[in-house]
């Protein structure tokens, strides 16, 4: 003989494996590139929002890019100069000054899922250094099919953190977003979880390990 107890259950989403998507700013959906049952791998580009402060923390490592370099150069040229070393040493602080700075901007847009290093950019000049910002995280097929005429500054892409199906899209282009709407919803089909609801009269008999058979309805 077999004993075994009966409780109603259901089928649903491994709910460590469910990501609900939302912008770290706000801002304006300027495309969306996925919608309802689409398959995504874990770093694909599900939709790009306009945010004004991507573009204003873009401007400010920019910034502090090109004074780092002119501090630099200034100290450089004062080292060989016969100038006081008070001077030298306010330009060393000055160089210093523009260091924290550039850090801060890095950071700055780190927090907003943009990773990028001054030392990237080796010698560029200003000019090559605002192109590749213009298009930061930004995916190469994306990039391909807009001129940088047409591609603005303060793009921010949305991309997916695991493998699974979008189950639910709740913007599209054109709309104004904001950080604490959740735009795409996410989900890892490949595992499920089978919620039982046991009444407590049987709790008792109910161990970890035992085998369970679920019979969906129909």
């Amino acid at each position: 003989m077999t004993e075994s107890i009966s409780a109603s259950g259901e089928v649903s989403f491994d709910a460590t494996r469910v990501a609900r998507l939302a912008a770290r700013v706000p801002g304006t959906a300027w495309r969306v590139l996925k919608q309802i049952g689409d398959p995504v791998k874990t770093g694909d580009l599900l939709a790009v929002i306009d945010a004004a402060e991507v573009g204003k923390a873009k401007a400010e490592l920019l910034q502090a890019l090109v004074q780092l370099r002119l501090k630099t150069q200034a100290l450089a040229n004062l080292k060989s100069a016969p100038v006081p070393d008070r001077q030298k040493k306010e330009a060393e602080a000055a160089r210093r000054d523009a260091e924290v700075r550039l850090l801060s901007a890095e950071q700055a847009l780190v927090n907003l899922g943009l990773s990028v290093k001054a030392s990237d950019f080796g010698k560029l000049t200003v000019d090559d250094i605002a192109k590749q910002l213009q298009r930061l995280g930004l995916s190469r097929e994306l990039s391909q099919t807009s001129a940088d005429a047409d591609l603005p500054g303060t793009l921010l892409p949305v991309r997916a953190p695991l493998d699974g199906v979008v189950m639910q899209v709740d913007v599209i282009a054109g709309e104004v977003v904001d950080s604490e709407d959740v735009l795409f919803v996410i989900a890892d089909a490949r595992q499920v979880w089978v919620n039982l609801n046991v009444p407590a009269a049987d709790a008792r008999w109910v161990q970890v390990g035992q085998s369970v058979r679920f019979r969906p309805d129909g």
